[in-house]
């Protein structure tokens, strides 16, 4: 399941440079893709339009919603999820998680950058659930990001992936908006009939308030 790429392409931008350096249908009118690449675009060049901030600007506690973005090296593909955290500043925590994954190919134009026409065809909906669990410290926060994930996979058939990342983020805000983004990265270990299959994979989590 181009995503690499995807996320390279992420990295190139500097939108996440910050972040490891502080530390079937959906049936939606919009898909989930849509949504990340339209926060991705309105972020700008190097995310020159997220703001930073400090932290006598950040509230006791902000409910967030947004999507996260993964993909495996083994495939060619990038698998978006919707993503919802409470940040509880008073206690520096950030708990929350990832569903209603949708696997998607993702065009020439995402591995280039430009956002405007960067788009995903889908190719199946996974079940499953990924949970968010970390600490925030200041302006910024480290997670652990973990689940199962239900799908099928081109050479294995039906699968059942064992997901588990350590990421790194940062608090900001876009057009007068808390937002966070983070990095996050660790492996998957895929079971099917055939075996069990070990695949490094690599993320991105775009939060909103």
């Amino acid at each position: 399941m181009k995503t690499f790429s995807l996320a390279a392409a992420l990295l190139a931008t500097g939108l996440l440079a910050a972040c490891s350096g502080s530390s079937g249908s959906s049936g939606r009118t919009q898909s989930n893709f849509d949504d990340a690449i339209d926060f991705i675009d309105a972020a700008g060049p190097d995310a020159e339009n997220i703001r930073s901030v400090s932290v006598d600007q950040l509230p006791n506690r902000a409910t967030m919603s947004g999507q996260m973005l993964a993909g495996m090296d083994r495939a060619e593909s990038t698998f978006v999820g919707d993503a919802t955290a409470t940040a509880n500043f008073a206690t520096g925590r950030i708990a929350g998680r990832a569903t209603n994954f949708t696997e998607y190919e993702s065009s020439d134009a995402c591995d280039s950058t430009r956002w405007s026409a960067c788009t995903g065809r889908e190719i199946q909906d996974l079940g499953g659930t990924l949970d968010i669990a970390g600490r925030i410290t200041d302006t910024t926060f480290s997670y652990d990001t973990q689940g199962k994930l239900t799908g099928t996979d081109a050479e294995l058939g039906p699968v059942v992936a064992d997901i588990h990342m350590d990421g790194v983020g940062r608090f900001g805000q876009l057009n007068n908006q808390l937002v966070a983004i983070g990095v996050q990265g660790g492996t998957a270990v895929l079971s099917s009939d055939s075996g069990r299959v070990t695949s490094e994979i690599a993320g991105v989590l775009i939060l909103s308030e």
